[in-house]
């Protein structure tokens, strides 16, 4: 056996020692040398090591940017009695699964401030603290697919709630983050330490942006569609063609889960709804796409909030106990605790919950 792993370092090292050599001179690219680490199995897949949960320390509301008041969490972060939020974001176009890892601190300020800081610096957020939340971020490589994402979520949960036995745990999903969590919600068993998900515009029967038999009708903004979803995690939101309103789309991944229902008792749904595809609550800070993405997808039947049709986000055909919550008009960002009306309704439907 000890000659075994001898001669096992041994030809790791061979292995090293070829890969640097090649370099020498050269310019080699990190995620070669990424490549090989991860075939040694040296590193993590990506998506496993972009994939975490944080706390954040209350003290952040006195510094929103400082990455030293966001840390890994662990069980010994977890306060019992206490409530606890998770906050879930969406999907990120910029991601891609074939990118050089980032460091830990990079992934500490993507989270904190990237994803985040637009809730975090308001007072929204300080009564959230006041109301007795613990608050934890769960990010994620969102290019990766969203089976991989449920699963990489609901291994953070266990991990940092399983000992909690009482239904403590809110989690806050927005778009992508919704799927990302209802997947989760379905593995293993029921989780005890769950309260509820509130999951906030998300494409529950996907968007028919994500959808290549909508976007090949579209001219440049399908195009433009096209580009940001060739990724896993893009593909999987595209239309499962519930409703039969786009010929030929399918998608068997949202088909599969939506026949689940036995745990939707946890899940309450909220959206935004531009009924008449052009009257924003809050025309000021509407941005100009959402505005042109409206203009589009509303005569063609899809009335929501310019990314997704409200029958996606209601989760139209699927049974549901609780009541669905409309949150206005408002476009797709702007239902993200980007405005102060939608913080303040969910700020009480949390609170309700």
């Amino acid at each position: 056996m000890a000659s075994l792993r001898i001669q096992g370092f041994r030809l790791l090292g061979l292995l090293l020692l070829s890969l640097f050599a090649a370099c020498q001179g050269n310019a080699c690219q990190k995620d070669d040398e990424n490549e090989v680490l991860y075939l040694l199995g040296l590193l993590q897949p990506l998506g496993d090591y972009w994939a975490r949960l944080y706390y954040v320390d209350p003290l952040v509301i006195g510094d929103e940017e400082n990455i030293n008041f966001i840390r890994e969490a662990q069980p010994s972060d977890v306060f019992s009695g206490q409530k606890k939020l998770i906050l879930v974001s969406g999907w990120d176009t910029s991601d891609r699964s074939d990118v050089d890892y980032p460091t830990p601190n990079d992934l500490e300020r993507r989270a904190l401030v990237t994803k985040w800081n637009h809730l975090l610096k308001t007072t929204d957020y300080d009564n959230l603290l006041l109301d007795g939340y613990q608050v934890f971020i769960f990010d994620y490589l969102t290019s990766d697919s969203i089976a991989l994402n449920g699963s990489r979520f609901r291994y953070w949960l266990d991990r940092t709630f399983g000992s909690v036995t009482s239904p403590e745990v809110i989690i806050y999903a927005h778009s992508m983050g919704g799927i990302v969590t209802r997947t989760a919600l379905y593995l293993g068993s029921t989780p005890l330490y769950l309260r509820a998900a509130l999951i906030n515009g998300s494409p529950l029967h996907g968007s028919p942006w994500a959808s290549p038999q909508y976007q090949e009708s579209k001219s440049f903004l399908g195009t433009l569609a096209s580009f940001l979803t060739q990724t896993d995690g893009g593909s999987d939101l595209r239309w499962d063609n519930f409703d039969s309103n786009i010929s030929g789309a399918s998608n068997p991944f949202l088909s599969e889960l939506a026949a689940k229902t036995g745990r939707d008792n946890l899940i309450h749904l909220t959206y935004g709804d531009v009924d008449d595809g052009s009257s924003f609550d809050d025309s000021g800070t509407a941005s100009a796409v959402m505005q042109t993405a409206c203009a589009v997808l509303h005569p063609d039947g899809f009335r929501g909030d310019c990314i997704v049709p409200i029958t996606s986000s209601q989760y139209s055909g699927v049974t549901n106990p609780n009541p669905t919550t409309d949150l206005g008009r408002y476009e797709h960002f702007q239902i993200n605790w980007a405005s102060s009306a939608t913080r303040s309704a969910l700020r009480t439907k949390i609170n309700t919950l």
